[in-house]
């Protein structure tokens, strides 16, 4: 079986990255999700089958399932996302791992990587224990992301949906090989070896992995390319142009306007403006609303032909749906309230 598997890992890596057409990052994320697993299996693999030499792969590989799962799952629910040099900062443990496992083929050279070797024991319990908080801590951030996430379309749903699904499985399941390992080093006498149990479910993982590709098509759809603005010159003129244009058309002024509102007085792709809105504001397309919607406030406010009308009624026109929404927007930019400000008027 677990042969079988591995041959099956190297095929679907393969028709994977073969996609023509499809979203290149969350093809090669899925496949290098997949070689993990496969390059792992492989080696638990040749140690059932009493292969003298082993490498050692899992001391270091397994660091990189957490930081891939995370990444993919962010590309698959957040369109805008892009990988970035930023985002390397997520493989530093695998760096400090590598280093790790060289040092375990100096200091073992020649010795077999199992539970049964007294000089390797210790330092497997050790750094199974890391490896375990490390994944679930990556798993428990992912699965926060994609309860988070609000795709735009419905079949994105119920992939993202699906996805929050089978993490849940994975980490379930994959807890049986941790406490599989655990009661192994206990030498508890009926508990199977934890490569065995780990060879099975990574055998599992490989098939239910490889297929969601293929199950759900959508995971890998093509998307448009957003190109980052990246300079901050570019950035204030685009961000200017798209100022001018909203406050002209006063969309913010609709109480349920969003990104789609835009679109139309703006011209441009709404995957540019969400792009764009996102890297010149924390809050994104509601915070650039609302702070139209907080100018046009102050100004109306500080009209002689305004004075008449309430706080609220001015808020309102302004395109706020609701008293609360308008408070904590104005307090969040003023540091104070629409009342105090009036009277500072």
């Amino acid at each position: 079986m677990f042969g079988a598997a591995v041959l099956h890992g190297i095929a679907l890596i393969i028709a994977i990255l073969s996609l023509n057409g499809r979203d290149q990052l969350a093809q090669r994320l899925l496949a290098g999700i997949l070689g993990v697993f496969t390059l792992i299996l492989t080696e638990e693999f040749l140690d059932l089958l009493g292969w003298p030499w082993t490498l050692g792969v899992g001391v270091f590989a397994i660091m990189l399932i957490g930081p891939l799962i995370y990444l993919l799952m962010r590309r698959v629910s957040e369109h805008a996302f892009e990988l970035e040099r930023g985002h390397l900062w997520h493989f530093v443990p695998f760096g400090f791992a590598v280093l790790l496992w060289v040092y375990l083929q100096v200091t073992l050279w020649g010795q077999h990587w199992s539970m049964n070797n007294e000089n390797y024991r210790a330092i497997s319990l050790t750094w199974g224990n890391v490896k375990t908080v490390y994944f679930y801590a990556y798993l428990g951030v992912t699965l926060f992301r994609l309860v988070q996430a609000r795709p735009r379309s419905g079949e994105r749903r119920k992939t993202v949906g699906l996805l929050r699904i089978g993490l849940i499985v994975f980490g379930s399941v994959l807890s049986l090989e941790v406490v599989s390992f655990w009661l192994f080093a206990a030498n508890i006498p009926w508990i199977p070896d934890s490569d065995l149990v780990s060879g099975i479910i990574l055998s599992g993982m490989i098939y239910g992995l490889g297929y969601l590709a293929f199950i759900r098509p959508d995971l890998l759809e093509q998307r448009t390319p957003t190109r980052a603005i990246k300079k901050s010159a570019d950035l204030s003129a685009r961000l200017a142009e798209v100022l001018t244009t909203v406050r002209a058309a006063g969309s913010y002024l609709q109480p349920d306007a969003d990104v789609d509102t835009l679109v139309k007085p703006l011209g441009m792709p709404r995957d540019d403006i969400e792009a764009l809105l996102n890297q010149a504001y924390p809050g994104g397309c509601t915070e650039f609303l609302n702070a139209l919607r907080l100018d046009h406030f102050k100004r109306a406010v500080k009209a002689d032909d305004q004075q008449e009308y309430s706080i609220l009624q001015l808020a309102f026109d302004a395109g706020f749906s609701s008293k609360a929404s308008f408070y904590r927007a104005f307090r969040a930019a003023e540091g104070i309230t629409p009342s105090q400000y009036r009277k500072s008027l």
